[in-house]
């Protein structure tokens, strides 16, 4: 999706419309890949304690699957260039700035209720 006009500028409207439309596109997203990502993460035989990192988190469908694979004990990171309800919507989750190779990164850390 394209939220620039031909200045460069963000269109009017863009970024709302976008928002309104992150529910679905995640959603569908996880309806196409999760159980593969989740098989794929099992493999690294991830266990209750565990500290995971989530880079380019998008939605919540990950972080909250690993939230409950590490348990109480462990806690998950999930970065993303936006954060937005989706990702705030995690157990317990508080927003921090993060900078890796300078890029601003927004992070939300969850931990299992």
């Amino acid at each position: 999706m394209n939220d620039t006009s031909e200045g460069g500028s963000v269109a009017p409207g863009a970024r709302q419309r976008r928002r309104r439309q992150l529910p679905a596109h995640f959603a569908t997203l996880a309806s196409l890949f999760d159980a593969t990502t989740f098989r794929h993460i099992a493999t690294l035989g991830i266990r209750p304690g565990w500290r995971c990192w989530e880079v380019g988190a998008g939605g919540s469908s990950v972080p909250s699957w690993l939230a409950e694979q590490v348990g109480s004990d462990g806690y998950v990171l999930a970065t993303d260039t936006e954060i937005d309800q989706h990702l705030t919507d995690l157990a317990k989750p508080t927003a921090a700035s993060l900078d890796l190779v300078s890029w601003p990164l927004v992070a939300a850390w969850g931990r299992k209720p």
